[in-house]
This record gives structure tokens, sequence and C-alpha cells, in this order.
């Protein structure tokens, strides 16, 4: 897992289980009702993790994919560079006596 999603499901855990205390009734929190939030809260995040978790391995693929074609870019512009360089040196060398 990487550190994004350990963050989630941490955040998910503390608010699934602190919504679910304050929601039965274990802590009072008739004085602070924005606590109630938590229960929602944990909930969504536990939505994100479950989406990131799923999503993880396709990440990878494709930053690993596009690694590859960027790889492959810069062995051809690299061997294009240098065949455009003789390209225009032959060229130059090879102008009708009539253009001078």
């Amino acid at each position: 897992m990487t550190k994004t999603t350990k963050i989630l499901l941490a955040l998910a855990i503390a608010g699934l289980v602190s919504g679910l205390a304050i929601n039965s009734g274990l802590v009072d929190a008739s004085t602070a009702e924005w606590l109630y939030v938590c229960f929602p809260m944990g909930a969504i995040l536990f939505g994100l993790f479950l989406l990131s978790k799923i999503l993880e391995k396709e990440t990878a693929a494709y930053d690993q994919e596009q690694r590859a074609a960027l790889a492959a870019a810069d062995a051809v512009s690299g061997s294009a560079a240098t065949g455009s360089m003789t390209l225009s040196a032959k060229s130059a060398n090879t102008e009708p006596a009539h253009c001078a």
C-alpha cells in the first residue's frame, strides 16, 4: 500500500469508530453536535480508500508504460538528431552552382 492509501485507511477507521461511538450513545455528544459528522466522514474516506486501493495497480502500470514510452522516444530522438545533422550537412554541400 502507498502512503496515501495508508493515511486514507487510518482516517477512515478513526472516523468510523468515533462515529459509531457517538451515534450509539457511548459518548455523550449532545453539546457538540458537529461530532455527528464523524461517521459519514469515515464512510466517505473508506470509499476513497477502496478506490485508491483498486486503482493502485493500474497507476503503477500506467507509470511504467509512460517511462517505457519516454525512453523509446528519447532513443528515437537521439538517433534522429544525428541523422538530421548529417542530412542538413549534405544538403548544404550539394547546392546547384547557379544558385550561388
